[in-house]
């Protein structure tokens, strides 16, 4: 129980410091006169066996590599233990946390491993949330981008691409 409190205090520190840490990186990157990630960045989280190629333009974090980010937008890879709770309804409280309102939500198969592929709206936050949900052994492994409402169709295509470059091994 108190792995999936600190879970959702995550999730919540998570949507809350994205304005914050988009204003910053925005100032930074306009400052340095940055030009964004060069194609093939990628994240890489070994004890996950997992890696994606971030969206173009999208850097990762220096601190935090399983943290990327553009503009207001940012990427975030997490894994959590289920706990013996059911994959897909765990998935779906997931999505409904914040008062998300799943948009679309279709079962996919990633290197064999059982996962889900959503977009959810946070009306309350003005954001959008494409992401990735896996089940690896008793683990919930989630791969998510957040981006400002306005931004999404902007940002869907690459997102959707970066999505698909998932591997888990």
């Amino acid at each position: 129980m108190r792995a999936q409190w600190e879970v959702k205090g995550m999730r919540r520190m998570f949507f809350s410091a994205v304005a914050v840490v988009a204003a910053v990186l925005v100032a930074f990157v306009v400052g340095c006169g940055g030009k964004g990630s060069p194609v093939g960045e990628k994240i890489t989280v070994p004890e996950l066996g997992l890696s994606l190629k971030v969206p173009r333009g999208w850097k990762v974090d220096k601190h935090n590599p399983r943290l990327c980010f553009k503009d207001n937008s940012t990427g975030l890879v997490m894994d959590e233990p289920l706990e013996g709770r059911d994959f897909e309804e765990y998935v779906d409280e997931i999505c409904r946390d914040f008062r998300g309102q799943v948009i679309s939500k279709e079962s996919v198969n990633v290197g064999g491993y059982a996962a889900f592929r959503v977009v959810v709206d946070h009306p309350d936050k003005g954001s959008r949330l494409m992401g990735l949900f896996i089940e690896k052994g008793d683990r919930l492994i989630e791969v998510s981008f957040v981006v400002p409402r306005d931004d999404f169709e902007k940002y869907k295509a690459s997102l959707m691409e970066a999505l698909d470059s998932v591997k888990v091994e």
